[in-house]
């Protein structure tokens, strides 16, 4: 077995060159192919749209619509509840992400307790749980349903209008 290692070992070491050879002809053929093909290859270009002219000219009467509806406002976008969470936490800053996760922690903390005191028929109390969790988030959708629902309740317990007077 050692003899026929050894044997094999010589014959590789004479063909050596050859393999060698063999191995960058081969290499320089596969190269030339891609060049070549990545050569041929042309990027598509779409045709040019057609030029015509616009119907309408700018501005117009719905373009000053839009303006005038729009001049009047003084809009702070960061007003904006579905804005407002995107200014102030940062996703890259692990501080600001720490204090979303615990805003949102104390916020359903808050939210079960607002629930609980609904429960019990304290709506005092759960009504100033419900503000104060809409205050930190004015998007909490359970809140807001529990927000409706205690001012339902209390229209519902005040006597009407008319039999006051």
């Amino acid at each position: 077995m050692k003899e026929k290692l050894e044997i094999l070992g010589r014959k590789l070491l004479k063909n050596i060159r050859i393999v060698a050879v063999v191995f960058f002809a081969v290499h320089l053929v596969v190269s030339y192919l891609l060049y070549s093909q990545e050569n041929r290859f042309r990027e598509l270009v779409a045709d040019p749209p057609p030029q015509n002219p616009l119907d309408q000219k700018f501005p117009n009467e719905n373009y000053d619509l839009l303006v005038s509806e729009f001049k009047g406002q003084n809009k702070d976008i960061a007003a904006d509840p579905e804005v407002s969470r995107l200014i102030r936490v940062n996703i890259f800053d692990d501080k600001s992400v720490a204090s979303e996760v615990e805003m949102e922690s104390a916020v359903r903390e808050d939210s079960q307790k607002a629930q609980q005191a609904y429960a019990e028929g304290n709506l005092d109390e759960a009504e100033r749980l419900v503000d104060a969790i809409l205050l930190r988030n004015p998007n909490h959708r359970s809140s807001k349903e529990l927000k409706r629902r205690i001012e339902a309740d209390r229209a519902a317990s005040e006597p009407p209008a008319e039999a006051v007077q």
